[in-house]
């Protein structure tokens, strides 16, 4: 269950209105599909009262299967939505009369594909990364080893949380694409796998490096744009390490 997205009734004894909505996120750790359950009491008027324990007649909801819709149908009714994995979907009403609560339950799929999960869980393709970065630029690598899977999803953790903390431009992360964390980790070959995230590429010049006759690196800048509307830039500089 995610607690962040969840909202169940206080106590039994709480008394829902017109406004209120309890919301159940949950996912499977197995096939991670993922589930919200919502019970929602907008259709409640002045004549209403949802069913309650101290109610004899009514102390339990009984619900019937009003609508049910499959992801197809719904993207070709309401508009297509990167974000949104919806499988299916289903909608019942309390059959009491006097009851008003919906119960909607939205089915959707893992919001990363096994070809994108793979690219940072198998140890075989994140060794091999790592020893192509190493024997390409052994003495920038030297003394370090390939990565694993568990560092490779804490850093992709850690970029992630950094976008959904930041408030402000001023507030805004680094991650340099040079950094060797991030190279031996994901490199290039994880391009898709950012971009499916959220993360996009943007060239800027870069300030030339202290000592060196080349012409500067460029910069590279990634954005996340978080559920909500709301977007977050992570500046991603070339440096030279």
């Amino acid at each position: 269950m995610r607690k962040e997205q969840t909202r169940a009734p206080v106590s039994d004894d709480e008394q829902p209105d017109a406004d209120t909505s309890y919301s159940v996120a949950a996912y499977c750790n197995k096939c991670r599909l993922h589930f919200m359950i919502n019970v929602g009491y907008e259709r409640q008027n002045d004549f209403q009262i949802p069913c309650r324990q101290s109610d004899k007649e009514s102390p339990l909801h009984h619900f019937c299967l009003q609508e049910s819709i499959i992801g197809k149908e719904y993207r070709e009714r309401f508009g297509v939505d990167k974000r949104d994995h919806l499988i299916e979907a289903h909608r019942w009403g309390c059959s009491a009369s006097n009851c008003p609560a919906l119960l909607e339950v939205r089915i959707s799929s893992p919001r990363l594909g096994k070809s994108l999960v793979d690219m940072i869980v198998d140890k075989q393709r994140l060794e091999a990364r790592g020893r192509k970065e190493i024997a390409r630029e052994p003495a920038r690598y030297q003394g370090m080893e390939p990565v694993g899977p568990v560092s490779a999803l804490w850093y992709l953790r850690s970029y992630l949380s950094d976008a959904k903390a930041a408030k402000d431009s001023a507030s805004l992360k680094k991650i340099a694409k040079r950094n060797k964390k991030f190279v031996m980790a994901f490199g290039n070959e994880c391009n898709d796998l950012f971009e499916t995230l959220g993360f996009t590429e943007i060239e800027e010049p870069a300030e030339a490096p202290e000592v060196s006759q080349e012409p500067p690196a460029p910069q590279a800048k990634l954005t996340y744009d978080c559920i909500g509307g709301h977007k977050w830039v992570l500046a991603a500089a070339c440096r030279y390490r």
